[in-house]
């Protein structure tokens, strides 16, 4: 049985990796900016709308670039597959959606 590794293997790999990485300190600073006082709402209305855009091209870029290096270069590490899981998510929540509408 062979080991996975945990680190990529690939460029690929790591251009995935970090873009997660992004998004994930990205997701922490929207958590963190959220919970300002109500005197800096202006902000809010200029700047989040695009910060958020954003930070969802990240996580589909970081996604989309861990089913390149999975598929293509065949990089199995443990963190290429940590990459593909909010797609996975996107992919079930669409497919959810179609199926049980509301």
């Amino acid at each position: 049985m062979r080991r996975i590794p945990f680190w990529p293997q690939t460029r690929t790999g790591w251009w995935a990796t970090a873009m997660m990485a992004v998004f994930g300190g990205m997701f922490l600073i929207n958590g963190i900016l959220m919970n300002v006082n109500v005197s800096a709402l202006w902000w809010m209305n200029a700047i989040l709308p695009y910060y958020g855009i954003a930070m969802i091209a990240c996580m589909l870029a970081g996604s989309i670039t861990g089913v390149v290096a999975w598929r293509r270069a065949h990089d199995t590490s443990f963190a290429v597959v940590v990459t593909m899981l909010p797609l996975v998510g996107l992919i079930l929540l669409i497919i959810g959606e179609f199926a049980f509408p509301h």
